[in-house]
């Protein structure tokens, strides 16, 4: 949730402005947060999870667990899925971010 976050009205816009334009990411963000080797590591199970779209949960939970089974930190799995989808890698939690997107717009978002 964001209400935790909201300081002032900006804060608002800035926090959800996700929500209404889609956010400019990069490949070399991802590798300067996590490194490159968990990076080559997250972005195909990322990649690979999004024939589970059309179940929000069970999309995470294969991510999260391919992920862990290829060794990586939860940070390591969880962040560069909130930056691909909020272009952010802090904020709001996956499952509020994966419940307010559209399918297609988390399609796209997570299609690196």
């Amino acid at each position: 949730k964001i209400k935790d976050e909201i300081k002032t009205l900006d804060d608002v816009k800035e926090l959800l402005l996700f929500y209404f334009s889609d956010p400019k990411t990069n490949r070399s963000e991802i590798e300067n947060k996590i490194g490159k080797e968990a990076s080559d590591k997250i972005l195909p199970i990322i990649q690979k999870s999004l024939s589970n779209l059309d179940d929000k949960s069970l999309l995470l939970k294969n991510i999260k667990d391919q992920g862990k089974e290829a060794g990586l930190k939860t940070k390591e799995i969880l962040s560069p899925l909130r930056y691909l989808l909020t272009g952010s890698f802090s904020g709001m939690g996956i499952h509020d971010l994966l419940d307010m997107l559209e399918n297609e717009q988390i399609k796209d978002r997570l299609s690196i």
